[in-house]
């Protein structure tokens, strides 16, 4: 066998293959690396506008919003009592017309501390001034206008929440720090080193070259040959090791992403915001408290509807 020939062709065929392996490895961080980019790009620009939709309700005037509110569905409370007197502060609140941006709790110790006065006093004022036509359309005006830019805010929020939640699902788990490409510079390396270095270190082959003799390391000499193998093996793995390093950057900052999930919850946005989703549960909870009470009721009517009269007794 010629020898020569052997390790030669060897040693080509290995480096075509790390050359397929190489060309793989390349593009992969390269397309990786541009997305990373964008999604980072990206992740910079939800977040700034985030925050600006915060600043922008810091600026809403809620307490003015909630004073003004409470003060109208007070002024009705008194007509409102001539239909149901006996209702009770959470059945008021549940129909006259309070801010949600104010706690339940301080709304319903507002009413009920109306419904003592208004009961114990015999229907006389309780504090609020009646306002004439002309002042309440301008209170009703303000009123209206304040509200609409308070809602158009939510609803740029929720629809922030919505883009911040799918791009968080976009970089969840680091999707372009690849492990294939880590498996890939692995066996790279390892080609390289056995199926290119390796054959290197025996040309030129001897004509009494024995194969089943052959030592397990050749015979280091340091020669121009053995320089240059070692030169390129160190380029080879430097530029392994950059490539590897690489892939390995390709991580979202941990700040950023904590950012990005308190941006996921609207509350995040504002603290009336938050008292509004409170409002939500604890008026969800209500509900479903009364349709389990009505459930239960309905159970034990057609159990008694069930059960045979009682017997008369003389």
């Amino acid at each position: 066998m010629e020898w020569n020939w052997f390790f030669s062709s060897l040693a080509q065929s290995v480096a075509a293959i790390v050359g397929l392996f190489g060309a793989f490895i390349i593009s992969s961080v390269i397309n990786n690396t541009a997305a990373y980019k964008r999604k980072c790009s990206k992740s910079r620009e939800l977040i700034a506008a985030s925050e600006r939709l915060a600043e922008q309700l810091q600026c809403r005037e809620f307490d003015w919003y909630n004073e003004i509110r409470m003060e109208r569905a007070l002024r009705s409370l008194r007509s409102f009592l001539k239909s149901q007197p006996n209702a009770t502060a959470d059945e008021v609140y549940d129909q006259l017309n309070f801010s949600r941006f104010l706690p339940r709790f301080e709304a319903i110790a507002q009413i009920n501390e109306a419904l003592e006065i208004e009961r114990r006093e015999n229907h006389k004022d309780f504090g609020y001034i009646t306002l004439d036509k002309e002042n309440l359309a301008i209170e009703s005006q303000s009123l209206g206008d304040e509200s609409e830019l308070i809602n158009g805010l939510i609803v740029e929020a929720k629809h922030q929440t919505r883009l911040v939640s799918s791009h968080l699902g976009e970089i969840h788990g680091n999707p372009e720090r690849s492990a294939l490409v880590d498996v890939a510079i692995f066996f790279m390396a390892l080609l390289f080193l056995v199926g290119v270095i390796g054959p290197l270190c025996f040309l030129p082959t001897p004509t009494d070259f024995n194969d089943f003799a052959v030592p397990v390391i050749p015979p280091f000499k340091l020669s121009v040959r053995t320089f240059f193998l070692l030169f390129v093996n160190a380029l080879f793995f430097l530029f392994l090791f950059y490539l590897r390093r690489e892939n390995d950057t390709l991580v979202y900052p941990h700040h950023e992403v904590q950012k990005l999930m308190s941006f996921t919850k609207i509350d995040n946005y504002s603290d009336y915001l938050r008292i509004m989703e409170e409002n939500e549960m604890l008026k969800l909870g209500i509900r479903l408290t009364r349709l389990e009470e009505n459930v239960e009721a309905f159970e034990k009517k057609i159990t008694d509807f069930g059960k045979p009269p009682k017997p008369n007794t003389i």
